[in-house]
């Protein structure tokens, strides 16, 4: 809610400000409020005004979505997962709900009728078998009314295994200078306790220890990395065993970041004014540029030699200066016409 809105108002009269909320696809209790300014000196000068509400959709459904959350494999062999939802008919008419389509075939939905048109349970059903990981979609149903024709339902839900372990790999740096520390950690999602024993890793240079955390629930690998070690090409490995029949042994692959490509050396900077005749002086960069003695322009004579310039007024403390130690170079040839 946003906007800005100019009136005066004189003295002894009113006024109207007009106020339009955005509600979208909301429920429940709104409240929003709007600030007045006004020319009015003192504390007076600002209006704070509050508006609350309660919005409702004409055909609304409580939740408004069909959320699973972590559902592990052993829940899913027990029975149905579902989520049960309602959905009610605020308007005046009665509404005829029509065939629902899922976007997501993980996920099905039916209807059952309470009060015709006014009232339906929704029962969302999570499908199985179905792969670790995210899952997401939509349930949709037309509804006969004009001021909402089609209602959408998101489902969602994380599907985990029995025994989970995060990070479920490992990547270590190339260059290291001290000793490194790494953990995992290992939940177990099903529904007896797990048992973790024999942990081991590949190489004798890696130390592995476990700790468990909670009960037959959680555990933690740890795993201290010398600076001397190196991880071979083909990799090494953390691995334990479970008691769960599933996952009797679980394998953490652990690989090294490959190194940063060296810096390229900097190319010695060509000399300047292109390639050096052979015998030729280079110049050195840097060295002081003698001044060339100026030729008179004008017009001149074959064969006639320049005029030097007329000498300034010299100050007497530079009159005395002894010449420098190196001579001044040769004066240039002039360029006759």
């Amino acid at each position: 809610m946003s906007g800005q809105y100019d009136r005066i108002i004189q003295p002894g009269e009113s006024g109207k400000i007009p106020v339009k909320v955005s509600t979208g696809h909301g429920t429940g209790p709104i409240s929003k409020s709007i600030t007045v300014v006004t020319n009015v000196s003192g504390a007076a000068s600002t209006i704070s005004l509050q508006i609350k509400g309660e919005l409702w959709q004409v055909i609304q459904a409580t939740p408004n979505s069909a959320l699973f959350g972590n559902i592990s494999a052993a829940q899913t062999k027990e029975g149905p997962v579902v989520r049960k939802l309602t959905i009610v008919n605020n308007g005046d008419g009665p509404a005829k709900l029509g065939e629902m389509k899922s976007t997501n075939p993980a996920f099905k939905g039916d209807m059952k009728e309470l009060e015709p048109g006014k009232k339906w349970e929704m029962t969302v059903t999570l499908g199985t078998p179905l792969p670790t990981g995210v899952q997401s979609g939509m349930l949709e149903l037309e509804t006969g009314t004009t001021d909402l024709p089609k209602l959408q339902i998101a489902c969602s839900a994380y599907l985990v295994a029995d025994v989970d372990v995060v990070p479920n790999k490992m990547m270590i740096p190339a260059a290291r200078t001290v000793n490194l520390q790494r953990d995992f950690y290992v939940r177990n999602n099903g529904s007896k306790p797990l048992r973790v024993y024999d942990v081991a890793a590949s190489n004798p240079m890696m130390k592995v220890g476990m700790q468990e955390t909670q009960t037959g629930m959680a555990f933690r690998i740890t795993m201290d990395i010398p600076p001397e070690y190196k991880v071979p090409k083909e990799g090494d490995k953390i691995s334990f065993k479970t008691d769960n029949t599933a996952f009797p042994t679980i394998t953490i692959p652990i690989t090294e970041a490959a190194a940063p490509p060296p810096m390229p050396a900097t190319a010695a900077r060509p000399p300047m004014g292109g390639p050096v005749a052979p015998g030729a002086k280079q110049a050195v960069v840097g060295a002081p540029v003698p001044a060339k003695t100026p030729v008179m322009q004008g017009d001149m004579k074959p064969g006639a030699k320049p005029q030097p310039p007329a000498p300034s007024a010299t100050p007497p403390s530079m009159a005395k200066q002894p010449a420098p130690a190196t001579p001044p170079p040769a004066a240039a040839k002039p360029q006759g016409k």
